[in-house]
């Protein structure tokens, strides 16, 4: 009995988990989602976590990467914060924080992976 019920606690935990991140763009080469409990506003800032997913592993040999993005939805500019990879997809397998800075701000395009996390952030009601 004990076991069945730490089986379904760890399906119910898996499937919540999984069931956070949110698709937010597709390309040919990659995926990306946004953990939706990660989401923080405070007045127009609005910081989260992006998962990034690429379809073959990348020259620094990762397969997916967790960025902490910072969205300023007042003057249209993104920022990162952190960046960790992942030798798996959808941010599993050993890990390997490499980048944990303050970057300059940059212009979201329109059409772009930047302009969808605004309109999924900056617009959500």
């Amino acid at each position: 009995m004990k076991k069945l019920y730490l089986l379904v606690i760890l399906c119910l935990t898996s499937s919540s988990a999984h069931a956070a991140w949110i698709k937010v763009w597709e390309s040919d080469a990659s995926q990306h989602f946004v953990q939706s409990e990660t989401v923080k506003n405070k007045n127009q800032l609005a910081s989260f976590w992006l998962l990034t997913n690429h379809n073959a592993i990348d020259e620094s040999g990762y397969l997916s990467y967790k960025q902490k993005i910072e969205m300023d939805c007042g003057y249209n500019q993104l920022r990162l914060v952190a960046q960790i990879g992942y030798e798996e997809a959808m941010g599993l397998g050993r890990s390997h924080r490499f980048r944990k800075a303050y970057e300059e701000w940059e212009e979201i395009l329109p059409d772009s992976l930047g302009g969808e996390l605004y309109k999924y952030l900056c617009f959500k009601k």
